[in-house]
């Protein structure tokens, strides 16, 4: 999940920018578990184009958890469904939500 824009690497969608607002919370989170989720409303700096006068990317609903397996190893998951705005349908070209999902295995030393 490199070009995730849940840790904030990706800056700008069609060339357009990015503006965004992210409310977190943790429901469980101690030293072998964690359980979390997250909203994230977005829109871009500019309309998507000349016939599309729209900014709105949509929102974004997530779920995140982790489990540590070891003292090195933990494994996380997520689930993110985008409730897609009129400028996200522009740039995708199609009517349909956004589903991402994510697994990944972390290894610290």
């Amino acid at each position: 999940s490199m070009s995730s824009d849940r840790d904030g690497s990706s800056l700008s969608v069609g060339g357009r920018g990015i503006m965004a607002v992210k409310l977190s919370a943790d429901c469980v989170k101690d030293e072998k578990r964690a359980l979390g989720v997250a909203v994230i409303w977005a829109e871009t700096a500019e309309d998507a184009s000349a016939t599309v006068a729209s900014r709105n990317l949509g929102i974004e609903v997530d779920g995140n958890a982790g489990i540590k397996l070891d003292n090195n190893l933990t494994l996380t998951a997520g689930i993110g469904y985008l409730f897609a705005g009129n400028a996200w349908k522009a740039f995708k070209g199609d009517n349909d939500d956004a589903i991402k999902l994510h697994t990944a295995v972390v290894l610290t030393f």
